[in-house]
């Protein structure tokens, strides 16, 4: 019994020390890098979708991450949530 409440002590802190890290990188800029070599400065931000409850509220709700550039336009990030395209056929990395 006390090995279980253990465990659950370590994944309840393993989930806020990932939460904790994933939050220190949002809203600092980071250097992406294409294929070809080519850099940029990028943000990560929330992105945020309005959730529709069952009493008639609605609250906007994280759902993932997206990238804003310098220039303040905003892309939404591959599945892999470390890529994203700026246009056709340029891929760029997040560190």
């Amino acid at each position: 019994n006390t090995i279980l409440n253990d465990i659950a002590k370590l994944i309840k802190y393993l989930n806020q020390f990932t939460k904790l890290k994933t939050m220190k990188k949002m809203n600092e800029w980071l250097v992406a890098k294409a294929t070809n070599g080519h850099e940029i400065i990028v943000k990560i931000i929330p992105l945020k979708r309005i959730q529709n409850f069952m009493e008639g509220r609605q609250e906007w709700v994280e759902v993932g991450q997206k990238i804003q550039l310098k220039c303040g336009q905003e892309i939404e990030m591959n599945l892999d949530c470390k890529s994203f395209y700026i246009s056709a056929n340029q891929l760029y990395k997040l560190p």
